[in-house]
């Protein structure tokens, strides 16, 4: 993995202070410095980024000062078990990627696991979830008059027929008055409501074909 097990090595002296033991991350698993192992004691210290001065072959800093003694539980991510909230087992953390200081995934010995399904690092284990959110989708709710009373008429072997041509002489219609407009072709009206049918008028709707509308009307 990157950088670690590198020396540490001081400009002022030019001594070798320790290794990288491995990376620190925060709260939004962003690269923050490196945990660091002094040679000579085997005590562990914090290295923060800004305070090194080049990365090459080996890590270099200005002075020992640089370093801070880092006195609270260390575990390493490098080694360390994956599991999902299922109880799944990933295998062991052998490297960490990074993209501009921003963790990218984790590499195990057994597979590669992006930084969005990593969520837990500060256990015993690392915890990550691959349960995918809800997708809420928009529904059309339609509504119908609730002051419309509805009703359902059912018979048993019901058919529907086309209705056949109404087919009468003059004498039914002559004299009857209209209780409704009937338009023909063009929008003309034929007769107008209440208006007494005559014989030219029965003529009409018969050129027009609205005998039918006629005779409804009536």
């Amino acid at each position: 993995m990157e950088n670690i097990a590198k020396k540490i090595i001081t400009l002022s002296d030019g001594n070798v202070f320790g290794y990288v033991l491995d990376v620190c991350l925060d709260e939004r698993f962003e690269k923050i410095g490196y945990y660091v192992v002094e040679e000579e004691n085997e005590e562990i210290y914090f290295l923060p980024l800004a305070q090194i001065v080049k990365i090459g072959d080996a890590v270099i800093v200005q002075t020992v000062e640089d370093l801070q003694y880092f006195a609270g539980e260390k575990r390493c991510l490098i080694g360390r078990e994956i599991y999902d909230d299922y109880g799944n087992f990933y295998g062991n953390v052998i490297r960490l990627e990074f993209v501009k200081n921003k963790l990218f995934k984790m590499c195990t010995d057994k597979c590669e696991i992006i930084k969005k399904h990593i969520k837990k690092l500060n256990g015993n284990v690392i915890l990550c979830s691959f349960m995918q959110k809800r997708i809420s989708q928009k529904r059309e709710i339609f509504h119908t008059n609730q002051d419309v009373p509805v009703t359902i008429l059912r018979k048993n072997n019901m058919q529907i027929s086309k209705p056949e041509k109404v087919s009468l002489s003059s004498k039914f219609y002559v004299g009857k008055c209209a209780c409704d407009d009937v338009f023909g072709y063009n929008n003309e009206r034929i007769v107008k409501r209440e208006e007494k049918v005559t014989k030219s008028i029965f003529e009409n709707a018969k050129k027009h074909n609205k005998l039918n509308e006629l005779f409804f009307v009536l």
